[in-house]
């Protein structure tokens, strides 16, 4: 029996592939898109583990000075990059609920400083940081992957000071996505799972007190959900499985990127 037709109304989105993976040291897959300048110099490790989107410290427009949250660092590139823009009288700290995680950023960042790095193993519900105490909060490919997002974005509203910005980078759905489509893909890492419709993400956002200054959203092909796909430890013997889910997959979901303020 073949399945209905999804009558669900679809906003236009920007099409979006990734690049070709021809730079030496980037991420692969639909995360090769940071700016391989920026790269040069860090940890070989730093960014083959990362599994984020684009630049996100220079959407964030971290100065000199700026005290950065990371909520969720994973390898800790972006702490990395983060770092370097607020420079010797700035800082960076970073919370990941994984413990390998930490000692891994750790790891990577240890010629950093010990003044300049805070890392953390916590939640994004329940930070370990005092009020007012950060101008810049990044999550970037993790909000979907929180057990409270909107406990999360609160939190991160909570210690921020006056005038700062949040940077959320993620994967958002069409509204009505067959569930079971979604767990498919989650299988292998991408938090289709936790995703929200762009609308929804951002009533989420601005419902904890901050307020969006930009949104960008992409769709992905099915080429670029292989390229996911691959990213999180797919092979070649996957794709005959996969091609057919990729397919129905394609043009229903894209990655977001929101940039908010905090009054």
């Amino acid at each position: 029996m073949s399945e209905p037709a999804d009558a669900t109304p679809r906003p236009r989105l920007t099409p979006y592939r990734f690049s070709p993976a021809d730079r030496v040291g980037s991420p692969r897959g639909l995360h090769d898109d940071y700016d391989a300048d920026l790269l040069e110099g860090l940890p070989a490790p730093c960014i083959a583990g990362s599994q984020g989107f684009g630049d996100a410290p220079q959407l964030l427009d971290v100065r000199p000075g700026m005290q950065v949250l990371d909520v969720g660092f994973g390898c800790g590139l972006d702490l990395a990059l983060a770092a370097r823009a607020a420079g010797d009288g700035g800082g960076v700290a970073g919370v990941d609920s994984s413990q390998g995680a930490v000692a891994r950023a750790r790891s990577h960042l240890a010629d950093l400083g010990p003044g300049l790095v805070d890392l953390r193993r916590g939640t994004a519900e329940a930070l370990p940081w005092s009020d007012e105490r950060f101008d810049r909060v990044l999550m970037n490919c993790s909000l979907s992957v929180f057990a409270d997002p909107a406990r999360a974005l609160a939190e991160a509203a909570r210690v921020v000071c006056s005038g700062a910005r949040l940077a959320v980078l993620d994967v958002a759905v069409d509204p009505g996505l067959d569930p079971h489509l979604r767990a498919a893909l989650s299988g292998f890492g991408s938090g289709v799972a936790g995703a929200l419709p762009a609308e929804g993400l951002q009533q989420r956002i601005e419902g904890a007190g901050w307020r969006i200054v930009a949104c960008l959203e992409r769709r992905w092909t099915a080429g670029d959900l292989w390229g996911s796909a691959v990213l999180a430890g797919a092979g070649p013997e996957h794709r005959p499985a996969l091609s057919p889910l990729l397919r129905r997959l394609a043009g229903r979901l894209g990655r977001i990127t929101v940039v908010a303020e905090f009054p």
